[in-house]
């Protein structure tokens, strides 16, 4: 799980970086909101190869993957646009909002990804050898 958590932070990195930055770089010139919504479509597509490759180095099936991804993502985008609206509720600079914002996606992605999403079938692809 220590190896999961350590790839999970690198892919999450990649995600967030370019979710931070198009949001930061959109929000100069739309609503804060919808600027949000464009980051998060940048960092979706890096976080679902990344960790379907890379952290969790799963073989589930595209066409389950990537309905659970996107359910699990969009919680994840849920949980931060409220974040979001309690950050600008308070006046904080937009930047700070952000930074916030974006920082409650780690969280409730994890698990999700790795109890759900990316779950490893027992049985699947492993080879029993019995003794004699």
């Amino acid at each position: 799980m220590v190896i999961d958590l350590a790839r999970f932070g690198i892919v999450g990195l990649g995600a967030t970086a370019a979710h931070y930055i198009s949001a930061l770089i959109a929000s100069r010139f739309i609503d804060i909101f919808i600027a949000n919504i464009i980051g998060f479509a940048f960092g979706f597509g890096i976080s679902y190869v990344g960790h379907r490759l890379y952290t969790f180095r799963s073989a589930a099936r595209h066409r389950s993957a990537v309905p659970r991804f996107l359910i699990t993502s969009l919680s994840g985008l849920a949980a931060s646009t409220v974040v979001l609206f309690i950050a600008t509720s308070l006046a904080l600079p937009v930047w700070l909002a952000l930074v916030f914002s974006i920082g409650v996606i780690p969280i409730v992605t994890f698990f999700l990804l790795r109890s759900w999403v990316f779950k490893q079938r027992s049985g699947v692809g492993v080879t029993s050898r019995t003794p004699g």
